[in-house]
């Protein structure tokens, strides 16, 4: 709608297309009271402007700035603006079609309109090809914008702010918590491909001192092992598993004990266990440096079949098969559940983007343009036999039966958990691990996805991290 009369000026801000259009920004907000932007692209220049000339003097809390997800937009520099404006503050995510056949051009939220609202029933308006980039703003590029003064009751700047409403409604709130995904999203959609998101560490999971830590699930009689402290022996036999057993850096050593009959071949054990934790103190090779004198108190001597027996005079055992003498000095902890460990390392939160088809099914084809199930599909008032017409211009995954298809984005985030031996636990591995990682990831799209059972069974192996409580 336009407006004509003495309260309405209309004027081309510069008939120089590389004129510096941020000198007409700072005209209006210098004198403004709140700010109603969408914008587009919005990179570091863009965000540095609207900080300076702006968000600095008006009223802050009134403001509104849209912009769209995709490249060259720089969501680390717009992560900025998001503890000024919260919810104010909205980011469009576009969709991955309808995709324009011979392009690399997917939807997005393009406009350009910006209203500065001077708090006397006056405000001044822009309309034109600007993105808040460096060089829109500062007049590299060849742009070109239009300047409308006039009253803030007027049909033209109410026309504008619906519009604009309209922007903020196909938008949602920056969120923080989500920036790795709007990186995602940026990279799925952008042919330029900007580099995607790092992989998040999991808080949840703390490395165990001395790892790769040593877990061994032992049966023995209690009774017999009320102590304390002792001294464990472990006849190791190969130099593969020697080698998990440091004492430059001593590994840490978990030992859980099971009553008989409550471990071996059950699943899960059937009583929780006694925890002896401790660090190794040595490692001797039998064919360099044998040990026929060391105290020890009890030995473990096949790790197939876990049984933690007495050494009756104390002493290391004569050498039978074992190629290496380990032994560690371990403490009694007492009754305990066995933590959730992951071995390998750190787990890592992968963050992507997944596009999800529409449901055909539930579309009633409309007979003229309309919107479809909410922000799903538009009608373009054509067949799908047009091949010649406006939807021939598109990929055949854009279109169908006369409709737009909008496959629009949703967070698809990833845990990747390698714990080791889940038969041991009677609780649901995957929900204890849910209930302790922040409700942003753990209630949000996120998939655990577990290493596979080994087909052998394990009764002791290495771990590095553990599930804090």
């Amino acid at each position: 709608m336009t407006d004509a009369g003495p309260d309405l000026t209309v004027l081309l801000c510069s008939d120089n297309p590389r004129s510096p259009f941020s000198e007409d920004l700072i005209d209006a907000w210098s004198k403004g009271r709140y700010t109603d932007a969408a914008v587009a692209f919005l990179t570091k220049g863009g965000v540095d402007f609207f900080i300076n000339k702006c968000l600095d003097h008006q009223d802050y809390t009134r403001c509104r700035l849209c912009f769209t997800v995709q490249w060259p937009t720089d969501l680390d520099s717009v992560a900025r603006l998001s503890p000024i404006l919260g919810p104010n503050l909205r980011i469009h995510l576009g969709a991955k079609t309808p995709f324009e056949s011979g392009t690399d051009l997917t939807p997005m939220m393009h406009s350009k309109v910006i209203i500065t609202d001077y708090g006397n029933d006056k405000c001044t308006a822009f309309v034109g090809s600007h993105n808040w980039t460096s060089n829109a703003l500062n007049g590299v590029n060849c742009e070109a914008s239009v300047r409308v003064d006039c009253g803030s009751g007027s049909s033209f700047a109410i026309d504008l702010r619906k519009h604009l409403d309209e922007c903020a409604a196909h938008c949602v709130p920056f969120d923080l918590n989500d920036l790795a995904y709007y990186k995602a999203v940026q990279r799925a959609l952008s042919a330029a491909r900007p580099p995607g998101p790092e992989a998040e560490d999991v808080s949840a999971f703390s490395a165990i001192s001395g790892s790769p830590a040593v877990i061994i699930h032992s049966e023995g009689e209690e009774e017999s092992f009320r102590m304390e402290k002792m001294m464990l022996f472990l006849p190791i036999k190969s130099q593969k598993t020697a080698k998990w057993f440091s004492t430059t850096t001593p590994t840490t050593v978990f030992l859980f004990l099971y009553p008989p009959e409550s471990l071996i071949g059950q699943s899960p054990p059937k009583i929780r266990p006694i925890l002896f934790e401790g660090r190794v103190g040595t490692n001797n090779d039998v064919t360099v440096s044998p040990s026929t004198r060391t105290n020890v108190t009890c030995q473990v001597r096949n790790f197939e079949y876990p049984v933690l027996e007495l050494v009756a005079d104390g002493n290391i055992p004569p050498i039978e098969d074992e190629q290496y003498q380990v032994v560690a000095e371990l403490h009694r902890t007492g009754p305990t559940e066995v933590p959730i460990y992951h071995r390998g390392k750190r787990p890592l939160l992968m963050i992507a983007a997944r596009f999800d088809e529409p449901q055909l099914d539930e579309i009633e084809l409309p007979t003229d343009k309309t919107r479809i199930s909410g922000d799903d599909v538009w009608h373009m008032d054509a067949t799908e036999d047009d091949t010649d017409g406006f939807l021939g211009e598109y990929d055949a995954d854009s279109v169908c039966d006369g409709i737009f298809l909008f496959k629009e984005p949703t967070p698809d985030k990833v845990l990747h958990l390698d714990v080791p031996e889940r038969w041991l636990y009677s609780l649901d591995v995957e929900e204890a691990v849910r209930n302790q990682l922040p409700p942003t990831l753990s209630q949000r799209n996120l998939r655990i996805n577990f290493e596979p059972a080994k087909k052998k069974v394990a009764y002791v192996y290495r771990v590095q991290f553990v599930l804090q409580h």
